[in-house]
């Protein structure tokens, strides 16, 4: 007992003389960069900052397995840090700080201040010093030379986030000081890319956890250019002297915070609709644990976008639903707390897939397409409605013109759709762009599109044919305002012009499924000699490995693709119908017309289909070969899937006649495989 009391008078003992030493360092000296006193006259105060002020010192000391550990705490805001003793003669103390924004200042190297080289927003950046020839990164807000420093809660480890991007921090790799990627909650960053922060008589030191050898101090080249080795890096304790010094002043001003993006390179210019695109966000607070950057869509505009964000790779992605402009909010969040510290709103529009595309445009109306009159090619010509034709003054080239706004330019003049400038209501073509030739393409309620003036007097102005019954050779004309109503007259349908490379069918329509279709089979027909099943196996496994697709089986009510097996009784029993003479399969469907392509200067419609109905017919008293069935199941299987008309070759699957081979060829998987391939 007697021993265990003495051992506590011993420790007593020692923490009476470390506090009076304490005690005992002169106050003036806290900001002291030459280990001289300073007048309080000539320390410099900035506007919305502290520095300078001499601190008033207390010290606070835990205790485990009876050993001790001493912390000097300075005030908050104060540049000059609390001492324990000066690091020439190795008395030094971690010191605890006042969470906040600093500026780090080297003690040996007047005016030279910690940075990240170039200003860089990504991790692997060098720290440099850089020097300020007036002025300092406070006073200017200089966020590439200031630092977010908090302490790791419940621990004596700080950590110290670039102000430039709060994801990324300081952090030490073979010697060198760099910018690391760190997680946004510090109580995630890993234990060694933190540091302590010890206090000398002079100034403070910053020492990488783990590795009590070493400081981070400026290199011996008093330079602001890495060139000439104005590194900040990691060195020996002993060999680093004052450069290991930092007069650390707290920004006291109000809150700021902000968002550097980057992004897709459409996305200024407008999101493509039904194309997927990213955002990522790099963020910056002054406020304290509000690191996390996060990306919302505004929640009136849940209908137009499907819209995600990924703390996992700190991006967004999105997939246009309707064209029209949108919102997103950007937002900084506390840890992993929902709420939101400081928010800012983004604005985009999503716009058409039809950039840099010909297309044909036709009035919902009157069913008329535009064209330029006379197809001319002169300065101000007319532009009005006619019947679909082929001609290139009916055909138009979508350009990006920038802010989702585009420049609707004729294939055959060159010049530009536009309202004229005399004369708001006149529909003309001009060679100059102007906000009278530049139109944003927005979706309507209908799913057609208005095409509205950008001109500042009539920007809700949209283009329109005067009369919803009008017929050909009418002129277009701007009208003030877009009426939501079931005229239409001022609504149109953009039908871009693909290309194709191949082409073998006897028609000029081509169509396909949006999404993979489902099918139901059934057979009405019970006999052994009707190869119903075998041919639609064939046609399923020729088709999905031509196609790129797998087909599921489904109910009745809800297939896509319904495929049936009948004799011409069993038809007329299930349809009310006489199955027609000289046919031994036939498929009934519903298309819609979505688009036109070329191949070789040829104008070919392309529709996407809506259903399909396949019959297959069996002839009891006098059954077909099996090969010629299958051969007629994969032709009507072909049909079902967009193949119109027939082949000219008379091998071929899709040719018209009945034959027996049935194994389609190149020529015939290329034609609708195409279409397959630029419609997805």
């Amino acid at each position: 007992m007697k021993l265990k009391n003495f051992k506590y008078i011993q420790l007593l003992s020692v923490i009476m003389t470390l506090l009076m030493l304490v005690s005992f360092v002169p106050a003036t000296a806290l900001n002291d960069k030459t280990e001289q006193s300073v007048s309080p006259t000539s320390e410099k105060i900035t506007e919305g900052f502290e520095q300078g002020s001499n601190s008033q010192t207390e010290t606070e000391q835990e205790t485990e397995s009876f050993s001790m550990e001493f912390e000097v705490e300075a005030d908050k805001g104060n540049s000059g840090l609390g001492t324990a003793g000066d690091a020439s003669s190795g008395a030094r103390a971690p010191v605890v700080i006042g969470d906040g924004v600093y500026m780090l200042e080297n003690l040996y190297y007047t005016g030279y201040y910690m940075s990240v080289r170039s200003g860089s927003l990504d991790a692997g950046a060098r720290i440099i010093q850089r020097q300020y020839s007036s002025g300092t990164p406070i006073s200017t807000f200089d966020r590439q030379s200031l630092f977010k420093i908090s302490k790791v809660t419940g621990t004596s480890r700080y950590v110290i986030r670039s102000m430039l991007n709060n994801g990324i921090g300081l952090g030490v790799v073979n010697g060198q000081v760099v910018t690391k990627e760190l997680p946004f909650d510090d109580a995630d960053v890993n234990i060694n890319d933190t540091f302590t922060i010890l206090s000398t008589a002079t100034g403070c030191q910053i020492n990488p956890y783990g590795n009590s050898n070493s400081l981070i101090a400026e290199t011996s080249v008093s330079s602001d250019d890495p060139a000439f080795g104005g590194y900040v890096v990691c060195g020996s304790a002993s060999g680093v002297g004052n450069r290991s010094k930092w007069i650390l002043t707290k920004y006291t001003g109000t809150d700021r915070y902000g968002f550097d993006g980057t992004e897709t390179s459409d996305i200024e210019d407008g999101i493509i609709k039904g194309a997927m695109g990213t955002i990522s966000i790099n963020s910056w607070s002054t406020v304290i644990g509000a690191n996390t950057p996060y990306i919302t869509i505004d929640s009136a505009y849940l209908s137009i976008v499907d819209f995600n964000w990924s703390l996992l790779n700190l991006q967004a992605t999105f997939d246009g639903i309707k064209c029209d402009d949108f919102q997103i909010n950007l937002e900084i969040r506390t840890g992993s707390a929902q709420a939101a510290t400081h928010t800012a709103v983004r604005g985009y529009t999503i716009i058409p897939d039809v950039v840099g595309k010909t297309a044909f445009v036709q009035n919902v109306a009157t069913g008329k397409y535009m064209e330029v009159e006379n197809a001319s090619t002169a300065e101000g010509g007319a532009v009005q409605q006619w019947a679909y034709h082929t001609a290139s003054h009916m055909q138009w080239i979508f350009e990006l013109d920038g802010n989702g706004f585009f420049r609707i330019k004729s294939v055959k003049s060159g010049k530009f759709l536009g309202a004229n400038s005399s004369n708001v209501s006149e529909v003309k073509q001009y060679g100059t762009v102007t906000d009278y030739l530049r139109w944003k393409i927005v979706e309507t309620s209908s799913g057609n599109y208005k095409l509205v003036c950008k001109a500042s007097t009539w920007r809700k102005s949209v283009l329109a044919t005067p009369d919803p019954t009008s017929g050909d050779g009418v002129d277009l004309t701007i009208q003030t305002t877009y009426t939501d109503d079931s005229s239409y007259n001022d609504e149109w349908i953009i039908y871009g012009i693909m290309y194709l490379q191949y082409w073998n069918s006897d028609t000029d329509n081509v169509c396909y499924w949006s999404s993979t279709p489902t099918i139901y089979v059934y057979n009405y027909e019970n006999s052994s000699s009707f190869y119903f099943e075998s041919g639609v196996n064939s046609a399923k496994s020729q088709w999905s490995s031509a196609l790129g697709i797998i087909f599921n089986h489904v109910g009745e009510d809800t297939a896509s693709i319904k495929i049936y097996g009948v004799s011409a009784d069993s038809y007329y029993m299930s349809t009310g119908k006489t199955w027609p003479k000289h046919v031994t399969g036939m498929t009934n469907y519903e298309d819609l017309l979505c688009g036109y392509a070329v191949h070789q200067q040829d104008i070919k419609k392309v529709s996407v289909m809506l259903w399909a109905t396949i019959y297959i017919l069996h002839i009891p008293e006098s059954p077909r070969e099996m090969d010629e069935t299958i051969k007629t199941v994969v032709h009507e299987m072909g049909h079902a899937l967009g193949y119109m008309g027939h082949s000219w070759t008379t091998t071929d699957v899709m040719y018209y006649a009945p034959h027996a081979q049935y194994v389609l060829s190149v020529t015939e998987k290329n034609h609708i495989a195409q279409i397959y391939s630029l419609m997805d």
